[in-house]
């Protein structure tokens, strides 16, 4: 995916370091057990989130396990073994497959077309176990392309809001992973949490898609950096206030440093020049009101090998 939804390390113990490593881990040794050493390229940040916060919410029964890969053949890394974390291994080569495939179709991509046909069996057997899921973000990944083109480049057009909520609502579906009392909130966590990465990838690659003529729905908006940080602290806040309401308590801490303020990492140093000083809203500064944590990851919107 985008590789936005992060932690501040700064803000982290070291135990809680260790713990995000623990299940970014486990989610990428899940992918190689369940859909193929292929899969791990698909591996996201953004989808640990979700592991972490499902494992909290329904205090799975998780297995501690240790083990090598490619990245670290001398010694084992420990990782974390759970029902949670394999579904969000699932959803990382769904999303990947997806938008492999609509790579294919918009830019003729023939490594996208390669990487979708090596996802393809485990994309359906994961279609099997997750129709609904696989179903949203095959329509939602759709309806964005078909805006993405009906709003040319140079023209006046802009789809950037609704581009936006199907993001979100494809993000929402696929944070709800059982249909219980508790869905309504992670679908509402998700929906926000959704427009706000789609909207901060658009921010974060404004001035190179001007520089090559790419897409980009905010190219014709004329927003300022204060007005689009203004944008994303309202989806960010939204989001945040639909974790608020979940009754976490296993790593909260961790998934705190996440939401107001590892999102907020690549933004703050891309447009630091601009950055408001004292007595700008903390939201966005991606300070989090309520604990104190600021903002001072410099952490890039790659995978992060923890």
């Amino acid at each position: 995916m985008f590789g936005i939804v992060i932690p501040s390390n700064d803000t982290l113990s070291e135990d809680e370091r260790a713990r995000y490593r623990q299940v970014y881990c486990g989610v990428c040794h899940a992918l190689k057990d369940r859909s193929g050493q292929m899969s791990r390229l698909s591996l996201s940040n953004d989808l640990t989130f979700l592991a972490l916060a499902l494992s909290s919410l329904y205090e799975d029964d998780e297995a501690s396990d240790e083990a090598a890969c490619a990245f670290h053949p001398r010694e084992g890394r420990p990782l974390a073994r759970s029902a949670c974390i394999d579904y969000a291994a699932d959803m990382n080569v769904v999303m990947a497959y997806r938008k492999s495939l609509d790579d294919w179709a918009d830019d003729k991509s023939r490594a996208a077309l390669l990487y979708a046909k090596a996802l393809e069996r485990r994309y359906r057997d994961i279609e099997a176990r997750w129709p609904v899921q696989c179903r949203v973000v095959e329509l939602g990944l759709e309806r964005i392309a078909r805006i993405e083109r009906e709003c040319p480049v140079g023209g006046e057009a802009f789809g950037g809001d609704e581009a936006a909520r199907c993001f979100g609502a494809v993000l929402g579906e696929l944070f709800a992973y059982r249909e219980d009392r508790w869905a309504p909130l992670l679908r509402e966590m998700g929906f926000w949490l959704g427009q706000f990465v789609y909207v901060m990838d658009a921010a974060l690659d404004r001035e190179r898609d001007e520089r090559t003529g790419s897409y980009n729905p905010l190219l014709q908006t004329g927003l300022s950096v204060e007005e689009l940080r203004s944008i994303l602290s309202g989806y960010a806040a939204a989001a945040s206030a639909a974790f608020e309401k979940l009754p976490l308590v296993k790593d909260a801490h961790l998934m705190r440093s996440v939401l107001y303020s590892g999102i907020w990492a690549t933004f703050n140093e891309t447009y630091e020049a601009t950055l408001p000083r004292d007595g700008a809203p903390a939201q966005q500064r991606g300070a989090d009101v309520g604990g104190g944590v600021e903002a001072r990851s410099r952490a890039t919107r790659q995978k992060v090998d923890p």
